[in-house]
């Protein structure tokens, strides 16, 4: 990890943790194994919080690093299986999401992915891998279309698609509100936090109408 990136996640570890002991939670940044219930054996997330009526166990990823994360979904799954226990993913904006032109494999992989997230409960998961894809597919339609994205935001490589007619605007302007919402959810800790049912199937369906544009 570079250290900038590095020193961006140490600070969205604090700022998650203040917000919890602000809400009265009892939080342990970065805990070590054996302050770790026996369920957790073989994870070490970012931040534990715990209270009377609610646990828990937070991971803090950037959108690149979303990339390889197979074991999100594993951890979710065996953290949310154990009552009074929950997983929240916290996802830090990057500046720029890398441009690649993406497979209709790697594009059903990802999406499965997702699906099988949001099956299991960890809406949080899904929604995170979803705003990821929306990216990527964006940032494809931009390359194969010419559309300078050279130091450009996710929303702007949107905006400029829209702009130059490559994205209708029903379509785009779908694609903005997700977007602005996957910055607003970096803002909020807790149950405001995980993203509805209806939130992950609407970006679900944006991934394949951004899909059909290639």
């Amino acid at each position: 990890m570079a250290r900038g990136e590095a020193a961006r996640e140490r600070d969205a570890q604090r700022r998650v943790a203040r917000r919890y002991r602000m809400m009265g939670y009892d939080v342990v940044e970065r805990p070590s194994p054996e302050v770790l219930p026996d369920f957790m054996d073989g994870i070490l997330p970012d931040v534990v919080a715990r209270s009377v009526s609610d646990n828990v166990v937070v991971e803090i990823k950037t959108h690149a690093s979303l990339t390889g994360s197979n074991d999100l979904v594993a951890m979710a799954e065996k953290v949310s299986a154990h009552p009074d226990w929950r997983f929240e993913l916290v996802v830090m904006d990057d500046a720029t999401t890398a441009a690649a032109e993406i497979s209709d494999a790697e594009f059903e992989a990802r999406l499965a992915r997702a699906r099988h997230a949001a099956e299991v409960g960890s809406a949080d998961v899904a929604f995170a891998f979803l705003v990821q894809l929306i990216a990527i597919v964006a940032r494809d339609l931009a390359g194969r279309n010419g559309v300078g994205q050279r130091g450009k935001s996710d929303r702007d490589v949107l905006i400029d698609l829209g702009f130059e007619g490559i994205v209708p605007p029903p379509l785009l302007e779908r694609c903005l509100a997700a977007v602005g919402q996957a910055a607003e959810r970096m803002r909020m800790t807790g149950s405001d936090a995980v993203p509805s049912s209806e939130a992950v199937a609407e970006l679900s369906d944006l991934c394949d109408g951004l899909r059909q544009l290639l």
